[in-house]
């Protein structure tokens, strides 16, 4: 699963007026629950899986195939704080939350974004400057992840010409 970016944000606003399945749910990124995970995914889209063929009984057929291909691709041994599973006849999106999420199964004419604005504020780029006597590091991070930044001015080492203390 990648990081959600503003043109996934855009597609998913884009797609209206079609059946949109909206399936939000909690996970742990400890091994110990993630057993339960599973377990608690499989219940919530049975759920949603049965409110569909209940109130779009024409689309149902192909939504129901596209939320099992999607549901498939979840990889459990690297969970978040929750995923999310947008489909539509024309979408099919996994998206992984780092914040606590509320369980959600909503089918509209629309998606429910609001988790994922709130995503895309823990998406934005920044940046971390390391400084020790000996270096200067600078890092790009998105999320949890950092990478150094190596160019023509980083890693910056310092030499120091005189010893101050023996």
């Amino acid at each position: 699963i990648k990081c959600m970016t503003n043109n996934d944000l855009a597609e998913l606003q884009k797609e209206s007026g079609q059946v949109c399945i909206s399936i939000i749910i909690p996970t742990h990124r400890l091994s110990s629950e993630r057993q339960a995970d599973i377990v608690e995914v499989k219940k919530t889209i049975a759920r949603a899986k049965e409110t569909l063929k209940r109130d779009y009984p024409v689309q149902a057929k192909s939504l129901l195939i596209a939320i099992d291909e999607l549901a498939d691709t979840i990889d459990f041994t690297h969970n978040d704080n929750g995923i999310g599973l947008f489909v539509s006849p024309r979408i099919k999106k996994l998206i992984k939350f780092p914040f606590d999420v509320k369980e959600k199964v909503i089918l509209n004419r629309s998606f429910e974004i609001k988790d994922i604005l709130y995503t895309l504020e823990y998406t934005n780029q920044y940046y971390l400057l390391h400084i020790t006597e000996k270096a200067i590091q600078l890092f790009q991070g998105t999320m949890d992840e950092l990478k150094e930044v190596k160019d023509q001015v980083f890693p910056w080492k310092i030499v120091d010409q005189f010893e101050y203390a023996p």
